[in-house]
């Protein structure tokens, strides 16, 4: 299990977005537990600040999001969002928003999703733009735009369909209709379920081992497989014969055939 060399990241708990680091992975939580990790500006400009320097941090190989208290994130608060005054800052709130989903999906390190309770509106979304989603059996998925006559935000349009599909997202989208989290692992973006009381455990022995794997091609392959929609076979080809052999260079690629011949474990250093 995680249990060593535990250490705080550029953030503290009076922060609406905290991070700690133990060993190779940081944990990053959403930090507003009394409006159920409810998005206003503050937490979406701390977002983005503590996601690049953990990006930035050389020791840092997995990023583990979650939230505090018990839901994962119930989207935008609503409270914030009808204080809004006019449409130029109503703008400026969704941009900022939006901007949670741009830094995961944009982070090349591996981000993984781990929802602790209700994954609501944005909430949902910014569950979609990590890499890996483990849920508790309690965790509740939910487009909950619709119900107070919004639309979807935080990329909602783009990563649901890419997840289930055109005709599945807008029945989501159109209803608001609660997924459960046995459902969504069904709908294939749920990864695994577990007990609430067996997640943390269970995603810390995935992400222990997760950060003990060879992190380069893990980021190449991140970056590759989150632009392969939009690239023709040929272009994908022609991607991976430049990776590749630049990989195949690295000291990391070195020591992985290595340890195959010498019949041990890897001990790869991103490099």
């Amino acid at each position: 299990m995680l249990t060593e060399n535990k250490t705080s990241i550029s953030s503290n708990a009076d922060k609406p977005v905290y991070a700690e680091k133990v060993n190779k992975v940081a944990w990053l939580y959403l930090n507003r537990p009394q409006v159920l990790n409810g998005i206003n500006l503050e937490l979406a400009e701390n977002f983005s600040e503590v996601l690049a320097e953990l990006e930035a941090d050389p020791e840092t190989r997995v990023i583990v999001l979650s939230g505090m208290g018990k839901a994962f994130c119930a989207g935008g608060d609503l409270k914030a969002i009808n204080a809004l005054a006019d449409e130029d800052s109503s703008r400026v709130f969704v941009e900022q928003a939006g901007t949670i989903t741009a830094a995961i999906a944009e982070c090349k390190k591996p981000v993984i999703a781990m929802v602790n309770g209700a994954a609501a509106g944005a909430g949902f979304n910014i569950a979609l733009a990590c890499d890996l989603i483990f849920a508790a059996d309690n965790a509740k998925f939910i487009q909950s735009f619709a119900v107070v006559g919004l639309v979807p935000d935080c990329g909602g349009h783009k990563l649901l369909v890419d997840a289930v599909g055109t005709y599945k997202a807008k029945e989501l989208i159109f209803t608001g209709r609660p997924v459960t989290a046995k459902e969504a692992m069904q709908l294939g973006f749920v990864n695994a379920v577990y007990s609430l009381e067996n997640l943390k455990n269970e995603v810390e022995a995935f992400v222990e081992a997760l950060a003990n794997k060879a992190s380069l091609a893990i980021y190449e392959s991140k970056a590759l497989l989150n632009r392969a929609k939009g690239l023709s076979l040929s272009e994908v080809l022609r991607e991976e014969a430049i990776i590749q052999a630049k990989l195949i260079m690295s000291a990391d690629s070195r020591e992985g055939f290595t340890a195959f011949f010498e019949k041990r474990l890897p001990n790869f250093q991103g490099k």
